[in-house]
């Protein structure tokens, strides 16, 4: 109760639409919650459905769909990177805590691409302060790569996590096991990575 919901409209009549914003508890808007999921219970995830919901003026945050898109869009997928990049940190450094001689190399070249994929998330965050609404027709590209880029690589270093902590790893509640669940999530996560590289196939 309480949350905020962001969700677009449109006029029973015409074309107009907008985007609106309303709480989790509202009179009209009902939760049904996801059930048992394979790692993110935490995440509270679930759908909602409108009856009869009530909208006001209030509610508006504005008519203007496809430039409140193309300016959040590039934030959206920043913060969807910064879990991964996270995700990637403490799964290197679980990693490196365990003396794994096969796997030097292997974390090693994790190491450099990490690096190197920090600075460019560095560099479009910083962009962002002078992103402008309406941006390239073809999308934030550079933030689309960025989120497919760390995903990919998430799902790499936990595997070779798993490999180097061992049946330890395995079970529930450990932290290596919680980060190999959240990786998998993240080809599913929307966008999911069907999309991410559709679009970047599209569009590059």
């Amino acid at each position: 109760p309480g949350t905020l919901v962001v969700f677009g409209a449109r006029e029973e009549e015409g074309e107009r639409r907008g985007l609106f914003a309303t709480l989790v508890g509202s009179e009209g808007l009902l939760v049904k919650p996801a059930g048992e999921l394979l790692g993110l219970n935490g995440t509270s995830s679930g759908s909602i459905r409108f009856e009869n919901h009530q909208l006001d003026a209030t509610q508006l945050l504005t008519h203007d769909c496809k430039g409140f898109f193309a300016a959040m869009r590039p934030r959206f997928l920043l913060l969807q990177s910064a879990f991964c990049l996270g995700l990637v940190k403490a799964s290197l450094e679980s990693a490196r805590a365990v003396p794994a001689p096969s796997f030097e190399l292997k974390i090693s070249e994790f190491t450099a691409r990490l690096s190197q994929i920090e600075a460019r998330f560095r560099e479009l965050e910083d962009s962002l302060a002078v992103f402008q609404e309406g941006g390239p027709k073809s999308g934030p590209l550079p933030f689309v790569a960025l989120r497919l880029d760390l995903a990919v690589l998430a799902q790499e270093v936990t595997r070779v996590e798993l490999a180097v902590v061992g049946g330890r790893g395995y079970f529930v509640a450990h932290p290596t096991s919680r980060r190999v669940r959240e990786s998998l999530f993240l080809s599913v996560q929307a966008p999911t990575e069907g999309a991410l590289r559709w679009e970047l196939q599209q569009f590059s």
